[in-house]
């Protein structure tokens, strides 16, 4: 297999791989390509500068197409094809989700991201504006995109079910691979990096996130319990919403008991989902949560929104609640937190858990299926 002839040739545009999950998972992707392909991989050079070096892998680095959306989307739309029909391409891979239109000539792959724009109970959560009309557009570009792919990988049997309503044959020729968790934040002993007892959500604070919820599910848990725990907020946040939950907190008299650290390093994440009494997961749209592959790895307990796809991913290992019902969460809090047995127990089945999950394994069925895909166009 060692001849580049015989080599299936693969394209990955990274370009929109610039920040957290996409950053991570290009980085897993590309730990170790396999030799019987020739993989060519575009996008910021922050990126592929922490891609180790391999005889089968070729990097283009662009800063300012992949900074710009303008830039890249023309650069997509009118070079990336000239791109691919140069270097003879077998089978080209979008992980952002969107195929541009000229790309009709050759195979392609693409990943099924971001849940948003397909679900209109949370697009209502944002205010009338902007942001309804983008999420709007990008669901018709989506399904447009997933027609001109030859295959979709999707990250959860949900996703999938979501796109057969629209693409039954798509939907059922795709293939679901879940991602990973990075080793460092497989359980480990910890302690609290505050010196205090709290209660952790890590999510960015947007309207379907549910923190206001939260906020108010703790306060009612204040009332009927005595809580000697904190409740922390990590991540980056909404303007609009994050002004809400700052307000909030103010209003419910919780400045000493609830505090926001904002966005915090990917780094540090593991000693804070590791030092809390348990990780609390309140979001009502997503794919495959890395945030709480990430609790379920901390070997903490985990309370978890009962939306789907968080049962697909967490099992039975957390308590699922309605975000939307803060009188129910606090009742349930209040029932396992001063019970040790329960959290050891919870915290016990969220390690085993997690264990379902590595990049190992999502990187060898990725390219497994990208392989597939890319020598059905030679046969």
């Amino acid at each position: 297999m060692g001849d580049k002839a015989n080599k299936t040739r693969v394209f990955v545009n990274a370009h929109s791989a610039l920040l957290g999950g996409g950053e991570t998972y290009i980085l897993n992707l590309f730990a170790n390509v396999p030799q019987d392909v020739e993989v060519f991989i575009v996008g910021p050079e922050e990126l592929l500068a922490k891609i180790d070096d391999q005889t089968n892998l070729h990097k283009f680095m662009f800063n300012s197409i992949s900074k710009n959306p303008i830039f890249r989307s023309l650069w997509e739309i009118f070079i990336l094809p000239v791109w691919l029909w140069r270097l003879k391409i077998d089978l080209v891979f979008f992980p952002s989700g969107l195929v541009p239109p000229l790309v009709f000539f050759v195979r392609s792959v693409v990943m099924f991201r971001n849940m948003l724009p397909f679900s209109v109970e949370d697009r209502r959560r944002f205010p009338l504006g902007v942001k309804r009309v983008r999420y709007w557009l990008l669901r018709r570009m989506t399904i447009g995109s997933f027609r001109r792919a030859s295959a979709i990988i999707f990250i959860s049997e949900f996703a999938r079910s979501v796109i057969k309503k629209e693409l039954s044959s798509k939907a059922d020729d795709g293939a679901v691979i879940y991602h990973g968790i990075s080793d460092s934040f497989r359980a480990k002993e910890g302690s609290s990096p505050t010196g205090e007892e709290y209660i952790l959500y890590v999510s960015i604070l947007n309207v379907y996130k549910a923190q206001l919820e939260v906020i108010r599910a703790f306060k009612r848990l204040k009332e009927i319990r005595h809580t000697r725990e904190k409740l922390l907020l990590i991540g980056p946040e909404y303007p609009f919403y994050g002004n809400q939950v700052r307000q909030l907190i103010k209003d419910l008299d919780l400045q000493d008991e609830v505090s926001y650290l904002g966005k915090v390093k990917y780094d540090d994440l593991p000693s804070y989902y590791r030092g809390a009494k348990v990780n609390l997961f309140a979001s009502t749209c997503e794919n495959c949560p890395n945030i709480l592959l990430e609790m379920l790895a901390s070997g903490r307990p985990v309370f978890s929104s009962n939306y789907p796809p968080m049962p697909e991913i967490g099992g039975d290992a957390p308590v699922y609640f309605d975000p939307y019902s803060p009188d129910t969460l606090a009742n349930q809090l209040a029932d396992h937190l001063d019970q040790p047995l329960k959290l050891a127990a919870m915290a016990a089945a969220s390690a085993k858990r997690s264990q379902m999950f590595s990049w190992d394994k999502t990187r060898n069925e990725t390219w497994a299926f990208l392989l597939k895909k890319g020598r059905e166009v030679r046969a």
